[in-house]
């Protein structure tokens, strides 16, 4: 019997596991795994805590521009510190979405490649025998395959 780890992230507390060395619960009313803390109900003290820390971030992210705004023509070494203290709590925050929009854009112009390279593809035409792209024959008018 092989230790390979099988990591699973917990639906409760989104803490990764090694289900290979740890017990992992799994509901089945979700369909998502959960850590042992959760199951048991202890990891809620840790959904609370995240819950908190995410708004502190914004909240101080939020300050820390505010200050930024204030201060830009006073004192600009505060004000840039400010920028990149308030910058770096908000992408901290924001980064798993600004992730899967970054990873969506990459695919929608992926496959707006694809579909342009097909079109672009010199095909024959099935009645006349001519080459063209595109989707229809300039010679016939015919669909081309």
């Amino acid at each position: 019997m092989s230790n390979s780890a099988r990591w699973v992230v917990c639906a409760g507390c989104g803490r990764q596991v090694n289900a290979a060395q740890t017990p992992v619960f799994y509901d089945f009313e979700s369909g998502k795994s959960l850590c042992q803390a959760c199951h048991q109900g202890s990891g809620r003290k840790t959904i609370k805590r995240r819950k908190w820390a995410s708004v502190l971030r914004i909240a101080f992210g939020v300050l820390f521009f505010m200050v930024f705004f204030d201060e830009i023509g006073s004192d600009p070494s505060t004000a840039f510190t400010s920028l990149i203290f308030g910058a770096a709590l908000l992408i901290w925050q924001f980064w798993p979405w600004i992730k899967k929009a970054f990873a969506k854009s990459r695919q929608q112009a992926e496959v707006k490649r694809s579909v342009a390279a097909e079109a672009e593809k010199v095909k024959v035409c099935p009645h006349c025998g001519a080459p063209g792209t595109g989707s229809t024959c300039t010679y016939c008018g015919m669909p081309l395959k």
